[in-house]
């Protein structure tokens, strides 16, 4: 890890599943870029190639919110297909 990124832990909660990533990034909001990027769409049942576009795409207009009374925890939320997508993401510290 390079000493401006930090560890942001990302948690999808989509149709029943809950999938769970770790990104390196200099920002919340570039960590939800880059976890958009990244998503291995295999991995996600009724996610596929299109709508990994739709979610890169979405990610660059999201403003992620942080969670009320929390520090360093955010919330980004997609509509794929008619399906919500809640996207909950902390910054993680490492030893």
């Amino acid at each position: 890890m390079t000493e401006n990124n930090k560890l942001y832990t990302f948690l999808l909660e989509y149709k029943g599943g809950t999938y769970i990533s770790q990104i390196e990034a200099d920002s919340n909001k570039s960590a939800l870029m880059k976890w958009s990027e990244s998503l291995n769409v295999s991995e996600i049942e009724g996610i596929g190639e299109k709508m990994k576009e739709q979610i890169k795409n979405a990610a660059k207009l999201e403003t992620p919110s942080l969670l009320q009374g929390m520090n360093n925890v955010w919330c980004a939320t997609f509509l794929l297909a008619g399906n919500l997508a809640l996207v909950n993401f902390v910054k993680t510290e490492t030893d």
